[in-house]
């Protein structure tokens, strides 16, 4: 991790390698129990959930309101359509579509949120 907590590219994409090689049962079983503020009990899994966690949630599009990154996207998906070439419309609709999905489905961004959150309640207090 480099300077005040922050991940650089190749770090954040090992932390997420190391968390879709996680066999989906166990990602699942980790996303559960951080529903319920609690880690899970093999302390490598727990690491590894806590670094995807926290690596991912420093991306921007996680640091802008749901509805806000939600209220771009469409605004760039009506422009899309408003412009006249085919190239500019089909890329600002495509972009504008994408950017809507990531700030109305955020489901992703809760589950990390509630990882790093009972990742730091479990820590222990020196």
């Amino acid at each position: 991790m480099g300077n005040g907590g922050t991940f650089d590219r190749i770090e954040r994409r090992a932390a997420n390698r190391a968390w879709r090689q996680l066999p989906a049962s166990v990602r699942a079983e980790v996303v559960r129990r951080s529903n319920g503020g609690e880690v899970h009990p093999d302390p490598e899994v727990a690491a590894v959930a806590e670094r995807w966690s926290r690596a991912n949630l420093e991306r921007w599009w996680n640091r802008w309101p749901r509805w806000l990154l939600s209220l771009v996207g469409v605004a760039l998906f009506v422009a899309g359509y408003m412009v006249g070439d085919g190239l500019s419309r089909t890329l600002l609709s495509g972009a504008g579509g994408v950017i809507t999905v990531f700030g109305l489905l955020g489901v992703n961004r809760l589950a990390m949120a509630q990882i790093a959150r009972a990742a730091d309640r479990h820590r222990p207090s020196h």
